[in-house]
């Protein structure tokens, strides 16, 4: 059966409305984050570097990572298909490490005519720790919109420099072959 979502209007949205969504961050999470905005900080990739930059001793999510989950919070459930993401103030607490449960709320402060819905945020760990807090303003749909979920496509990593390692890796066993190589560099041997 296909799984339907639908969202809350404007006229439906009460004061105190409130949504909850939980991902755990993986490293390809990190990965596939920095590879859609470039952000090469070291503290995102090794724990060496995190513990050198961050003085953590896990690699660290980009913080971004965690407010990102609002987004998808705001446009998935509340208001849900057809919110437009106005503005965001976010004040990030405790940093997201790999393997951290992160769970996102957001709840419904204000509402002013004809659209506007702000909403308080707040995330924090499987420890119960406040990772960051903050606000949110979004343009919440006038109409009802109920369709089917949508199904992302897999994204698979793969590291430019190491094309070949898998060839390789099924060669390693194999016994060395004598190879002579021809590299004729002049006109003569062209």
């Amino acid at each position: 059966m296909v799984e339907m979502m639908h969202n809350m209007t404007f006229a439906e949205i009460k004061i105190g409305d409130s949504a909850t969504l939980t991902r755990t961050c993986s490293m390809k999470d990190v990965e596939l984050f920095g590879v859609a905005t470039g952000d090469l900080n070291p503290t995102h990739y090794s724990a060496e570097s995190a513990e050198k930059f961050a003085h953590h001793r896990k690699v660290l999510a980009h913080s971004m990572w965690g407010g990102s989950l609002l987004s998808a919070l705001l446009g998935n459930e509340l208001p849900g298909p057809g919110t437009v993401y106005r503005s965001q103030d976010i004040e990030f607490e405790t940093p997201v490490e790999v393997g951290d449960s992160v769970t996102v709320t957001v709840t419904v402060t204000e509402k002013s005519a004809p659209t506007t819905v702000v909403f308080d945020c707040l995330a924090v760990n499987q420890k119960g720790e406040t990772l960051f807090t903050g606000r949110a303003r979004v343009q919440a749909p006038l109409e009802k919109v109920i369709q089917p979920r949508m199904e992302l496509q897999e994204v698979a990593l793969r590291r430019r420099h190491h094309v070949f390692e898998d060839i390789i890796a099924r060669c390693a066993d194999l016994a060395p072959i004598s190879v002579a190589v021809c590299h004729p560099c002049d006109q003569v041997s062209l």
